[in-house]
């Protein structure tokens, strides 16, 4: 039996728009981030944060700051976004202080196999962010940093959550409710994964797997293929 193996990077990738796996991982085109989101440099701090809270140490707020100063400078971020960020930095520690936040882990990384036809699939990832309630209760925890506020519906099928619910039932034999706190309006929102969102899950990374192994790439058009560093290559050859 051929054993395929997979992450969850790749599987990201291949559902955002096939002809990017094919660039990065057979064209071994690579990709240059110069432009790093607002939101991804926030979570850089957050998750530090969050890992001193596994180890039994609270940074302090001006520790905080100062972190996201040298990543002012190191990304050349503009004075406003260095105010915003700093703004939502301290939001952060304040719930979590409030809180008395508890993290369990973060970024643990997993491995499990999925079974098909004529192959195994060994497939890896990171599980996000493990936090314990106050009944000492595991869910999975979420930071949002952006403006808007997040949408339910959007919420109760992303991929990631599914992926990461799913690795964890996997290594538990438990279900994670998940927890999005939006921190510009600290509000709560929850969701959680059921059998049927697992199943579609395996069914997805079978379909992958599938047409990696026979070599179907095509676009899939979408509002970010202007930005998209593909779009040329995409629009010369396919």
């Amino acid at each position: 039996m051929d054993i395929i193996n997979l992450n969850e990077v790749q599987l990201l990738d291949f559902l955002k728009c096939p002809i990017i796996y094919d660039s990065v991982n057979n064209k071994k085109m690579l990709i240059h981030k110069n432009n790093i989101a607002l939101n991804n440099l926030l979570n850089r701090v957050s998750n530090n944060f969050y890992l001193n809270l596994i180890n039994g140490k609270v940074l302090s707020l001006d520790t905080i700051k100062n972190k996201w100063d040298n990543l002012c400078l190191n990304y050349n971020l503009s004075s406003q976004q260095c105010l915003e960020g700093v703004s939502l930095l301290i939001k952060l520690f304040r719930w979590a202080s409030n809180e008395r936040l508890i993290i369990a882990d973060i970024n643990s990384p997993y491995e499990y196999s999925i079974k098909d036809n004529n192959y195994l699939i060994n497939f890896k990832g990171e599980i996000s962010t493990i936090a314990i309630n106050s009944n000492n209760v595991p869910y999975l925890l979420v930071t949002d940093f952006n403006n808007k506020n997040p949408k339910q519906t959007l919420l109760d099928i992303k991929i990631k959550y599914t992926l990461d619910c799913f690795a964890y039932w996997k290594i538990t034999n438990q279900k994670l409710k998940i927890r999005v706190h939006h921190i510009k309006s600290n509000k709560d929102y929850f969701t959680d994964r059921n059998d049927i969102d697992f199943n579609r899950l395996e069914k997805t990374i079978k379909n992958v797997v599938f047409s990696i192994k026979n070599n179907i790439y095509y676009p899939r058009e979408s509002v970010l293929c202007p930005s998209c560093e593909f779009v040329n290559f995409c629009r010369a050859w396919y």
